[in-house]
Formats: C-alpha cells, structure tokens, sequence
C-alpha cells in the first residue's frame, strides 16, 4: 500500500469514527433517561437560586457552603460528561447496563417527584431557608412529606446524586475515573446533608423565634423520628 493510500484509508476511518461519535451522542441527548437527568439537575439549581430564601444575614457555614457548591457542579459534571459529550450511555451496555438504567430512571422520577411534593408544601417559594442559611426557624411544617420525614429536600437531592451513580454504573463506567468522583461526591454531599439537617434541628430547639415554635418542633420530631426514609427512625 502507499503512502497516499495508507494517508486516504487513515483518514476515512477518521472521518467514520466523527460521524459515529456525532450519532451517538445526539441519540444520548434526546434518551429519555438523560432528559431525566436534566429535569433532575435543573430542579437542583432552581431549588438551590429560587426556591429557597438566602438570608440577608448570610450562612451558618460558609466554608460548608463553597464545600457544597463545588461537589454539586462536581457531581453533575461527572455525569454529564461521559454521557452527554463522550455519548457513552447505558443502554449500548446490553442487559445490564438497561438494568442500571431502570435503577437511574426510578431515582430520577423519585427525587422529581418528591421535590414536587415537597415545594407545593412549602410553597410559596422563600418561605423556607436555603441549606446553611443564617436565618431563625418561625414556623414547622408537618403535612406533606414531612409528616413522614424531616428532611425531604435534602432526601430528593441525595436520591438526584444516586441516579447519577446508576447512570454511569454501566461496565464501560465502573473502572473509570468520572465514576470514583461521583462516588465521592455523593459521599461529601450526604455529610454536608447529615450536618445540615443536624444544624437545622438544633436551631428549632434553641433559636426559634418563639417558644410555640420550639414546643411545636419538639413535638413533631418526637412524633416524626424518621429523618431520611419512613421506618427508619436513624441511620446518620
């Protein structure tokens, strides 16, 4: 073969492999698991820039904060990249790769819906402090979800962070790098979600505005034990 032939043949397989990339990812941009995951990742930034008031007095915590903000962005990209720009999706892993897929979408739909559930009790947005924010507790909600869990904001953002792992839990993930930073990530979070629920409590029992507040609260967590999952009165 010459050179001129072996340089045309080179660039043909060049030019096959592009094509294939493009198709690939514009077929794992329009999946409907990956439009999930975007659902999942906006309902993230609209709960943390919209529906949750940030206290003129600042945060509790600011390094817990700057902590947070950077494992989420850290969290999403690490899915985001493998499946959107490499378009490397779970469903061209065979049967089990549809498995983790199935896994990914029910956490996915879980974490939307009690979100959903969560705002329309909580509503109207701002009534309630973003997560670290220096703000006295002046009333306690105990219908909704709440009524089965303390802390279902933080519960729906940790189930978003699972899906996540399950998306890329494919064979083509499990040794890659993209996967061992969302698995950290997701640690990192859930810490900064146990520390933030602790704090929030803590602050009902001492800082509330008003002594009905504290007695109020008192009460619903005597009743409500559950902080993460109904039946399950402690695990963090």
């Amino acid at each position: 073969m010459s050179a001129k032939d072996y340089l045309a043949e080179q660039q043909a397989q060049a030019e096959s492999i592009v094509q294939e990339t493009a198709d690939t990812a514009k077929i794992s941009l329009i999946s409907p698991l990956n439009i999930l995951f975007l659902l999942a990742l906006s309902t993230q930034l609209y709960a943390y820039l919209i529906h949750f008031r940030h206290p003129t007095s600042g945060t509790r915590a600011p390094g817990y904060i700057h902590f947070f903000k950077i494992l989420s962005t850290i969290s999403a990209l690490a899915t985001f990249w493998p499946t959107f720009i490499r378009g490397e999706a779970v469903r061209s892993q065979g049967g089990i790769g549809i498995l983790f897929a199935i896994l990914s979408s029910i956490l996915f739909i879980a974490s939307l819906t009690l979100f959903a559930w969560t705002a329309s009790t909580a509503s109207p947005p701002g009534r309630l402090s973003v997560i670290f924010g220096q703000a006295s507790p002046e009333f306690v909600i105990i219908t909704g979800p709440y009524q089965y869990i303390r802390h279902p904001t933080y519960v729906s953002s940790a189930g978003t962070w699972m899906g996540c792992i399950f998306l890329l839990l494919s064979p083509a993930h499990v040794g890659d790098a993209w996967f061992h930073v969302s698995v950290v990530s997701l640690a990192g979070l859930s810490w900064l979600y146990r520390e933030a629920a602790e704090q929030e409590e803590a602050e009902y029992r001492v800082k509330a505005t008003r002594e009905e507040v504290r007695d109020k609260y008192q009460e619903y967590s005597t009743r409500v034990k559950e902080r993460w999952a109904p039946g399950v009165e402690r695990v963090i």
